[in-house]
């Protein structure tokens, strides 16, 4: 191409004008703008040459006032086209056009600029004309309809982009980040896409770099972050978590599995006002309930619980055995299967009891208050009554809607007070007749093939984060406290023997019947339980673990089958229905079958709501699960440099560990200084721990 030819050319992703000043061989141009930039690009980027005169581009300013001329005849020529008008007629003439023709169709001539104008407004504007070999050819209208939805869509798309990005960006100019937060959460409860965004990054930032839309959520970081006035910070997806911080959404210590399990904090208003209601309303207890309210009821929990869900009694016969009472409470006296209220248990499946505190699958007005057991209230409740001979055979077993009145209100603590000394009162009496029959009841199933690991459990306790809602806490320091769980309590065997007990009659008493249910089962393991590899690993936790990776999973199903773990043919979980879904399924059947109504569940309906329960039930567990881990590694961090004791219980190589520390109850990976036996005892030195990056690293000390 000669030097001082007017070209088109495309550079970055744009075309401009520009004039040919020389060459370098023959692959590359050397081009002057009218802004007096010279560039160098290939002859192939080229896409226009202006026919005509060259231009002189030695003489001063002549290159700027050619390119200057040209503009201006091009603007003043794309002013002038209508595309659609255009289409019309080239559409009637039922034939393709060059640029050129276009040109003479339009004008009626074919100046360089009236082509060139023809080019670019067809090449920005793809509606009306389809470009093949230099020829344009009219659309037909069916594809111009097509093509206008996707068109509309497009730039919806990228104005809902942008103002996503302004929203960020003006929230994050704010200074106090509540005043961002309110910021965002205004204009988030009117516009969808800005929910999904936010809902999107939220999800990013609480789970780990394997999140399934990672991708799609690391191009909008990127794209906050090119954005003027928005800042991210940090990497992965701790992108996401610092800018939920940022923007006053998210605390420092913000429960990011809730997050990941998709787990609802809150409750709606309305739901709220209904279960007020409900509470309000109080109950009376219907006339075919039978009347237990003279009968010597006890509840036993831990100090801190409320929703309390079950009470026992235990009545000496005169032929010298036991009316064993198991009680439960009846959340069906006061919600309806179906309802609103109901729908919204089902769907969080049970209540997630975590450090910083619970989450009911009733509103608290209800599962703390008018459904639970308080002592000295009258409640509505399902019975199970067991009569034990002096021998220790089960005589009878009776299931009963029932009226109860709690007596007293007991503790694990105060109940293991009572059985270390000689019982003075009725109720000490009880509690030492059930501490007796439910210790006989475990080493029956014990006998019966039950598998129990007394692996130590501990129980976390947050506190101090009161007043640290949102991102402004970064001077907040919360109190964890770490309680572990005497296993070998006799008052926590007394009432775990006594649910298992109660569960096991009852899916015997609903199998007999026909009743459909749900029940829990386990198959055995593959191999068999006590093999050469278990019973190489030295007693206690070794073993215990070696034992537990053999367990199969349990399952459900609505036919009666054996539960390996538990040692029992059939079993139920029916003890908490104000706690578990599954339970409540169970409780509404049984009570249905007694009353003589329709059962409320159908065999297939029970299956599928067993499986949507079990499902959440499962993400609740992990949630807690991971909660727990979170305040764990917070704790071990506040324990930098110090040493604890614990138990190698296996090893994954010669340098690496895995060792149970006694002070949390808590399995971790530990680099050893020498190979040591399972059940050695060691110091752990903490070296770090980042709950945020769930990363934990300990060494022999």
């Amino acid at each position: 191409m000669d030097i001082g030819k007017v070209i088109e050319f495309s550079a970055s992703d744009e075309h401009r004008l520009g004039v040919i000043t020389g060459s370098l061989g023959k692959k590359k141009l050397i081009i002057k703008t009218i802004d007096g930039v010279e560039m160098r690009t290939s002859p192939k980027s080229v896409s226009f040459e202006v026919p005509g005169k060259k231009i002189d581009p030695s003489v001063p300013g002549e290159v700027e006032k050619a390119l200057g001329k040209l503009e201006s005849a091009l603007a003043e020529a794309k002013e002038m086209i209508d595309l659609e008008l255009t289409w019309e007629m080239v559409s009637e003439l039922g034939e393709s056009m060059s640029a050129n023709e276009l040109a003479d169709l339009i004008f009626g001539s074919d100046e360089p600029a009236q082509v060139l104008a023809v080019m670019q407004v067809l090449r920005d504007d793809v509606l009306y004309f389809k470009s093949k070999k230099e020829v344009y050819e009219p659309r037909p209208v069916e594809i111009i309809e097509q093509l206008r939805s996707q068109l509309e869509a497009a730039q919806r798309r990228e104005q809902e982009q942008r103002q996503f990005l302004e929203t960020i960006a003006e929230a994050q100019q704010l200074p106090e980040r509540a005043d961002r937060a309110a910021l965002i959460k205004v204009r988030a409860s009117e516009d969808d896409n800005l929910r999904n965004k936010l809902a999107l990054l939220q999800e990013y930032g609480a789970s780990d770099d394997f999140f399934e839309h990672k991708d799609q959520a690391n191009d909008l970081l990127d794209e906050l972050n090119d954005f003027p006035g928005v800042k991210v910070y940090g990497s992965g997806s701790l992108r996401a978590f610092n800018l939920m911080r940022e923007l006053g959404l998210w605390s420092k210590h913000e429960n990011t599995w809730l997050y990941r399990f998709r787990i609802n904090t809150e409750v709606p208003d309305h739901l709220l006002e209904e279960a007020r209601a409900l509470a309000a309303k109080g109950w009376e207890p219907e006339p075919w309930r039978k009347d237990l309210t003279r009968l010597l009821c006890f509840s036993i929990d831990d100090a801190s619980t409320l929703d309390i869900d079950d009470a026992l009694s235990c009545v000496p016969r005169e032929d010298g055995g036991w009316d064993l009472g198991v009680h439960i409470a009846d959340p069906s006296a006061f919600v309806k299967a179906g309802s609103e209220l109901d729908l919204a248990a089902r769907q969080r499946g049970t209540s997630i009891y975590l450090p910083i505190g619970t989450l009911p699958m009733f509103p608290r007005e209800l599962s703390e208050e008018a459904m639970s057991l308080v002592a000295g209230e009258l409640r509505p409740a399902m019975t199970t009554l067991v009569q034990i001979d002096k021998d220790l055979n089960v005589v009878d077993v009776e299931v009963f809607a029932s009226t109860i009145c709690v007596d007293h209100r007991l503790t694990y603590d105060s109940v293991d007070e009572v059985l270390e000394r000689d019982p003075a009162t009725p109720m000490e009496v009880a509690l030492h007749d059930l501490a007796f029959l439910t210790n006989e009841l475990f080493h029956k199933r014990q006998e019966d093939g039950a598998v129990s690991f007394d692996i130590p459990e501990a129980k976390i306790v947050v506190t101090g984060l009161e007043g640290a809602e949102t991102a402004d806490d970064d001077d907040v320091e919360p109190e964890v406290k770490v309680e572990l769980l005497d296993n070998e309590s006799p008052a926590r065997l007394l009432v775990a023997e006594s649910m298992i007990f109660a569960s096991a009659n009852m899916a015997k008493f609903c199998a007999r019947r026909e009743i459909p249910v749900i029940y829990r089962g386990q198959e055995a393991p593959e191999d068999e339980l006590f093999d050469e590899e278990v019973m190489a690993m030295p007693e206690g936790l070794p073993r215990f673990f070696a034992m537990r990776r053999k367990m199969k999973p349990g399952n459900i199903t609505t036919h009666p089958e054996r539960h390996f773990g538990l040692g029992l043919d059939m079993y139920v979980q029916a003890t908490s229905p104000i706690r578990r879904y599954s339970d409540l399924i169970c409780q509404r059947q049984v009570k249905a079958f007694l009353t003589d109504e329709e059962l409320p569940y159908s065999p297939d309906e029970i299956l599928q709501i067993a499986a949507d329960v079990e499902i959440a039930t499962r993400e609740a567990i992990k949630a807690s699960r991971g909660t727990d881990q979170y305040w764990a590694y917070y704790y071990l961090g506040q324990m930098k440099g110090e040493v604890m004791r614990g138990t190698v219980l296996n090893h994954r190589d010669d340098r690496i560990a895995f060792v149970f520390l006694h002070d949390v109850a808590l399995r971790v990976k530990c680099m050893m200084q020498k190979r040591h036996e399972p059940g050695d005892e060691i110091d752990v030195l903490i070296e770090r721990a980042d709950p945020r990056r769930e990363m934990l690293r300990v060494k022999e000390n």
